[in-house]
């Protein structure tokens, strides 16, 4: 009775010694310590630590440890003596799944590439002498996203008589720059005007418009291409 008394006592003082300090409770073999997540580089803008945070934190406390040991099969093992082990009884360990899932570090990849691109993390600074007028984008990547698909190369696939070379264009009344900016601003006939303030409305693009920099950027880049002939 004594020495069942005693052992009830300490197994009490060590429950409420764990209980005030939870580095004083006994180590548990089946349970592997929680890791932490992977660290965060310093320095991303917030909406790309919220969405890259989920995804690290699946390398985390997020995984769950993974078991080595077979699963007993409830056929077989209600016929077996339980004292008999298996050969890979002594072998079956429990460990913590630490090594990312190399999914998971796709979607890291993809993620944040994808909002380096939306954020401008990638290219801070645009160039010196487009930024001093307005100017968002590349002459040249204006005409390839908004003009090349009915005028690649300085063609016209809808008015053959109506290409962006220096005679028609001196022809047509688009001899220089302003004239070039007017008709893209404001478009005519089959070709949509693109500027900010194009009206009618059902002569201008349903896509996305251009600053008045953006084009004037354009019409200069279209003439100058007419005077050499397009070129390559």
């Amino acid at each position: 009775m004594v020495a069942m008394a005693m052992a009830l006592s300490l197994s009490l003082s060590r429950g409420t010694m764990a209980l005030l300090h939870p580095s004083w409770a006994p180590a548990s073999p089946s349970t592997p310590p929680l890791p932490l997540p992977l660290p965060l580089p310093l320095g991303l803008p917030t909406p790309l630590a919220l969405i890259i945070t989920p995804l690290s934190f699946r390398h985390g406390r997020g995984a769950k440890p993974k078991s080595s040991c077979p699963r007993p099969n409830p056929k077989t093992s209600a016929s077996k003596s339980p004292s008999v082990k298996q050969p890979n009884e002594a072998k079956c360990t429990i460990a913590n799944e630490t090594s990312p899932d190399p999914f998971s570090v796709l979607a890291l990849m993809l993620v944040a590439g994808a909002c380096a691109a939306a954020f401008g993390c990638s290219s801070p600074q645009l160039g010196a002498a487009y930024a001093a007028e307005g100017v968002t984008e590349d002459s040249t990547t204006i005409f390839q996203r908004s003009c090349a698909g009915c005028h690649a190369g300085g063609g016209n696939i809808l008015q053959p008589n109506a290409t962006l070379f220096a005679k028609d264009l001196d022809r047509n009344g688009r001899a220089n720059v302003d004239d070039v900016f007017q008709i893209t601003y404001f478009g005519k006939g089959r070709m949509p005007g693109y500027g900010q303030k194009c009206t009618p409305r059902g002569q201008c693009t349903f896509g996305p418009r251009l600053s008045d920099s953006d084009i004037r950027a354009l019409a200069e880049f279209v003439r100058l291409q007419a005077d050499q002939g397009w070129a390559e």
